[in-house]
Formats: C-alpha cells, sequence, structure tokens
C-alpha cells in the first residue's frame, strides 16, 4: 500500500524520468508512521479490497482504495494544503487498474483548488452526517447561540457544501459567461 500510495509516485515522479525506477529511489522513499492501529486499519482495508474485487463489488471496491489512499497519506501527516496539492497533482492522472475500477479522480478538476481525503468523503459517502451538523449549526445560528469555534465549524461545513455542489451539479460558468457576452454584447 505504501509503494502505491501517493507520496510514493509523487516522490518517483520527482527523482525519476521514464517508466524505469530505480532500486536507489524506491528505497529512498520516505515512509510513513503507521503505529499498530494504522496497520490494522491498512491491512483491513487491503483485505476488504481484495474481497470486494474479487466479489465484483467494483464500486465498493473503488472506494476501498481511496480509503487505503487515505489511511496511507493521513499516516504522512501533511498539512491540509499539501495533501490538496498532492491530490491535484495527480488529477487527470490514470491509474493502472482493471477498466472497471479506472475514472475515479482524487481531485476533480470542478473542485478548483481541490479537498483533502477527508473532505472529499465527508461530501460524498459522509454527506449525510456532515450536512446533518450543518443545519444543527445553522439552527443554532439563527437562534443567535453560536460559540465561536462552532462559526468557524459552520464556516468550513458551507465550504464543504459548496464543494459537494461543485462536484455534483457544477454551474457551466463557461456556457453562462457567453450567455452574458452574447446578452451584454
Amino acid at each position: 500500500a505504501i509503494l502505491n500510495s501517493l507520496v510514493a509516485n509523487a516522490y518517483v515522479a520527482a527523482h525519476e524520468h521514464g517508466r524505469h525506477v530505480t532500486n536507489a529511489t524506491l528505497s529512498s522513499i520516505p515512509l510513513p508512521t503507521l503505529d499498530s492501529d494504522g496497520k490494522r486499519q491498512v491491512g483491513a482495508r487491503i483485505q476488504e479490497y481484495r474481497d470486494t474485487v474479487n466479489a465484483g463489488a467494483w464500486e465498493r471496491a473503488s472506494v476501498t482504495l481511496l480509503e487505503i489512499d487515505a489511511l496511507v497519506t493521513a499516516a504522512y501527516r501533511l498539512s491540509d494544503e499539501h495533501e490538496r496539492l498532492l491530490l491535484r497533482y495527480f488529477r487527470g492522472s490514470k491509474r493502472p487498474l482493471p477498466e472497471v475500477l479506472a475514472g475515479r479522480e482524487y481531485s476533480p478538476a470542478r473542485l478548483g483548488e481541490g479537498v483533502t481525503f477527508d473532505e472529499l468523503f465527508a461530501i460524498t459517502k459522509g454527506w449525510e452526517i456532515t450536512n446533518t451538523r450543518r443545519c444543527k449549526l445553522i439552527e443554532k445560528r439563527l437562534r443567535s447561540k453560536l460559540t465561536e469555534a462552532e462559526s468557524e465549524e459552520l464556516e468550513h461545513l458551507q465550504t464543504l457544501a459548496d464543494k459537494r455542489l461543485q462536484l455534483l451539479a457544477p454551474l457551466p460558468t463557461g456556457e453562462l459567461d457567453e450567455v452574458l457576452e452574447s446578452i451584454h454584447g
């Protein structure tokens, strides 16, 4: 999982050219710090991935692969900014996977500056939890009872809601600009 990780692939891309990777480069890939719980979680996800592929549950296998990537990336303890940069670096890259698993992007271009894995999961598989919390904070704000920390949390959750809209129902801004230009001449 570590050699297939985004960090390892970015490292190799920065230190090698072409398809041949030297043993020296492979042995110098920085390794994340995984405690026993982290190793257990990654191992469990790898087994789940194998099981879902063997069962032909491709959508679940695709999500599990992202979860493995997220766990390994988290072990590197990158800042959110660096994680977004890493995910954007691989934007549009094709992973050598069976066709049924190909096509899932880490950070779709329509998400602009990108997302972290936590943000991606919060706006997809964890959206119900994310949005429930956002709604509770909105209700609390309407009663003028938000703490400063809750206000900051709500701002972040509103940003996630915007990213979800960009992901699922992006506005055709190019087309809108053309219409506006034709109207205003």
